[in-house]
């Protein structure tokens, strides 16, 4: 499915949509629009490195580096190893298979405060899908620094004619969920509501 043509074309949307597109398991086809790549092997320039192994280390590769999480059972490792190496690990990517990935979130952001270090510590969740801007929203409000979802691409390649159409695909759908994740910012602003208000009553709507 992923042809070089392809990554190429969504490594470019990546790019002109100020986003980063995650790139694990998939050959780079080039080493153009990098700061906007994640990736799991060491290349300079990258915009992250995804690292699955705790002891696994890097050297002669200066990019900002993250571990994954997958299991809620290895939350106190991954702090452990964040407290041991805050000077080199950015961060966390918690990519788990279930419904559950806010107790990752809440559980990692307060295991890191106790730490003291969770102002060193980016929390990224990854999504296979979203219903809507407002999945994101909770997450964010609810100490998430950042959200990935795969679903984007995948609606992409859905019944795309050509690369011009799937660039094209690629980027409404971006650019449709930066709209509205705006929108729900506004709300919050005009409404002074906190984040746990909107978690309750705006996204029920």
């Amino acid at each position: 499915m992923w042809d070089e043509e392809l990554i190429r074309a969504a490594k470019f949307v990546a790019r002109a949509n100020s986003v980063m597109i995650d790139l694990e398991d998939v050959d780079l086809a080039d080493y153009r629009h990098l700061a906007r790549v994640i990736w799991d092997k060491p290349v300079d320039g990258l915009g992250a490195l995804i690292m699955t192994e705790q002891r696994q280390e890097v050297s002669g590769v200066d990019v900002p580096t993250y571990l994954k999480i997958t299991e809620l059972s290895k939350v106190n490792d991954i702090v452990e190893t964040l407290a041991g190496k805050i000077d080199r690990i950015s961060g966390v990517v918690i990519d788990a298979d279930d419904n559950y990935l806010e107790m990752y979130l809440v559980r990692l952001d307060v295991e890191l405060r106790r730490r003291g270090i969770r102002e060193d510590v980016d929390l990224i969740i990854h999504m296979p899908s979203t219903r809507s801007s407002g999945d994101i929203v909770k997450l964010v409000a609810l100490g998430a620094d950042a959200v990935t979802i795969s679903g984007f691409v995948e609606r992409a390649l859905h019944g795309y004619t050509d690369i011009r159409d799937f660039r094209l695909r690629f980027m409404k759908f971006l650019v449709g969920i930066k709209r509205e994740i705006a929108i729900f910012l506004v709300l919050l602003a005009y409404t002074r509501c906190s984040p746990s208000w909107i978690i309750g009553n705006c996204l029920g709507h």
